[in-house]
């Protein structure tokens, strides 16, 4: 079954919208298993293909929608990049994994701030910190969080010192902030 495609005037971007079955059939188990492979291999166009290919038969598990988002990212497919981290942000919410969520959240907040998207950017941080305050989760993301005041600073001319000693503090003040590797939760 194909995806459904339609506009989301909230998220700005078109939203991918798939039906679900309830037993996933072998050949969507393979698709899932390609599609984890080629995420492995860096193999972008290929991960991408195959996990919308799993998603049609949906089998697709929070941290699968996240890597289907990365994948989209990286061929600068930037609506389903927006639709899909907005999918996997939802599912994590719905398994009650307030770090996953949050997780997407800043890392969709992040890219959308380079993207000169600063409002909408902002409003993904926003959620990120709502989604940890709420849970009361000690999460490397809250490390996260404070990367973006550091960036607007690097990008005032001449002020790389004050934006240097503004990341050392903000990497003192949160100490799992150095953890950056450890927030894998397969």
């Amino acid at each position: 079954m194909a995806p459904q495609v339609s506009s989301s005037a909230s998220l700005g971007a078109t939203a991918i919208v798939s039906s679900m079955p309830a037993t996933p059939n072998p050949a969507a188990n393979d698709s899932l298993a390609r599609a984890r492979a080629a995420m492995g291999r860096s193999r972008w166009a290929e991960a991408f293909d195959e996990f919308g290919a799993a998603d049609r038969d949906g089998v697709l598990e929070p941290h699968d929608l996240e890597r289907w988002a990365h994948s989209a990212n990286m061929l600068n497919r930037l609506a389903e990049r927006d639709a899909v981290a907005t999918r996997a942000h939802q599912a994590f919410l719905d398994k009650a994994n307030a770090e996953g969520a949050a997780r997407c959240a800043f890392w969709l907040g992040f890219e959308l701030m380079f993207e000169h998207e600063t409002a909408r950017g902002s409003g993904w941080f926003a959620r990120a910190e709502r989604v940890l305050d709420e849970a009361q989760v000690d999460s490397v993301v809250r490390g996260y969080l404070l990367l973006p005041q550091g960036v607007r600073t690097i990008s005032w001319p001449k002020r790389w010192r004050r934006s240097a000693a503004h990341f050392n503090r903000r990497l003192h003040a949160y100490p799992r902030a150095s953890d950056c590797c450890a927030s894998n939760d397969d």
